[in-house]
C-alpha cells in the first residue's frame, strides 16, 4: 500500500504474508477448558491450538467496572488527626551533654520492625491469590483476548484479556 500526496509517493507499506505472526492479533474466543489446579483456562481461538489463558491475565469483573465522575474515588481521603489522637513521639534520651536525642537503639528496632512489616505485608498482597479462574470463566464462555506469545512447538500461544492497541496511527 502506498500513501500519495500531489502524485508523489509519502509512505509505502509492505506486507509479508509468509512472515506474519498472530502476536498483537485480537481475537472472540471461547474457552474450552478450564484447569483449576493450575489456575488457568484453554481458548480456542480458531488456530491450529488452543491458547493457554493464566488467571493473572483475566479482566476481573470488578476490574472491568469504570469508575464514574459521581461515584466517590477509588482511594478514600486520609482522615485528618487531631493532636489529642496524634501518636506519642519516640522517647528521648539524654546524652553526656545534657542535650536530648532520639534514643538511637529504639529508632533503629522501631525502623526494622516498620520494614518488617512492609516486606511481609507485600509478600501477603504477592502470595495472596487474585480470583480462582474457576469463579472467572466457564467452559463455553466467550472471551475478546489478545496474543501476546507466538504459539511455538506443541504449545498453543499465550494470551491475554488485557487488550492493548499500541500503534503510531492510534490518537
Amino acid at each position: 500500500m502506498a500513501i500519495l500526496e500531489d502524485d508523489l509517493v509519502t509512505e509505502i507499506f509492505i506486507e509479508r504474508e509468509h512472515s506474519r505472526g498472530v502476536v498483537g492479533n485480537i481475537y472472540k474466543g471461547r474457552v474450552s477448558k478450564v484447569l483449576p489446579g493450575m489456575q488457568s483456562a484453554f481458548v480456542n481461538l480458531g488456530l491450529e491450538r488452543d491458547a493457554f489463558l493464566y488467571v493473572t491475565d483475566v479482566i476481573s469483573p470488578s476490574e472491568a467496572e469504570l469508575e464514574d465522575e459521581d461515584e466517590e474515588p477509588a482511594i478514600p481521603p486520609t482522615p485528618m488527626i487531631d493532636a489529642d489522637e496524634a501518636p506519642a513521639a519516640t522517647p528521648l534520651a539524654t546524652d553526656t551533654e545534657g542535650k536530648t536525642s532520639p534514643n538511637p537503639a529504639q529508632t533503629h528496632s522501631q525502623a526494622q520492625s516498620s520494614g518488617q512489616q512492609r516486606r511481609s505485608d507485600r509478600r501477603r498482597e504477592q502470595a495472596a491469590p487474585t480470583a480462582k479462574i474457576e469463579e472467572l470463566l466457564k467452559e463455553g464462555q466467550e472471551v475478546v483476548v489478545q496474543v501476546v506469545k507466538e504459539p511455538l512447538g506443541t504449545k498453543g500461544a499465550r494470551i491475554t484479556s488485557h487488550i492493548s492497541l499500541p500503534g503510531r496511527f492510534l490518537v
